[in-house]
């Protein structure tokens, strides 16, 4: 039962989902392409400390809720091509980073944690041939590690006290 309750609270924030209802409608962005999404998001560094306002990063939080949550599905659904796991991966972790990089400093730590994690599920997915089995194995691995619930609970946590309005 544990292991649900965890899974559910990964893809709700890799979701930018929180726990609100609120925020703007999601954007339907393309996935990126293959070569640059591997160029950017699959060796690129979590990322500089986030220096935004709480403001910024609700209404961001909330915006990219769906976007986020169909991009991590594609990762690991059986029907989806190699291809498709790729892109739908590197589009992750770029709107992941972007959402860190307005994210308020005290989050620096918990997006730096998510983002290593999400960036670890890549790479052995690429090794795997962009499996999406591969994907759904490593991810479900990487979740039930306490660094990594410390930070989601971190992110959904200060999102449950700061973005009511957002």
């Amino acid at each position: 039962m544990r292991r649900v309750g965890v899974a559910a609270v990964l893809v709700a924030l890799l979701a930018g989902c929180g726990t609100h209802n609120g925020g703007s409608s999601p954007t339907t962005a393309a996935p990126a392409s293959a070569a640059a999404g591997s160029a950017a998001a699959g060796s690129a560094a979590p990322g500089p400390a986030p220096a935004g306002d709480s403001k910024a990063w609700c209404a961001r939080f909330h915006g990219d809720r769906v976007s986020n949550s169909q991009l991590l599905a594609q990762t690991f659904v059986p029907s989806m091509t190699p291809d498709q796991v790729h892109s739908s991966f590197d589009k992750l972790i770029q709107e992941e980073q972007a959402l860190a990089a307005v994210a308020p400093a005290q989050l620096a730590g918990d997006y730096r944690v998510v983002i290593g994690d999400l960036q670890q599920v890549r790479a052995a997915s690429e090794q795997a041939g962009w499996s999406p089995d591969a994907a759904r194995e490593k991810l479900f691995a990487v979740i039930m590690t306490e660094g990594h619930a410390q930070a989601v609970g971190d992110i959904t946590a200060y999102a449950d006290d700061h973005c009511a309005g957002a």
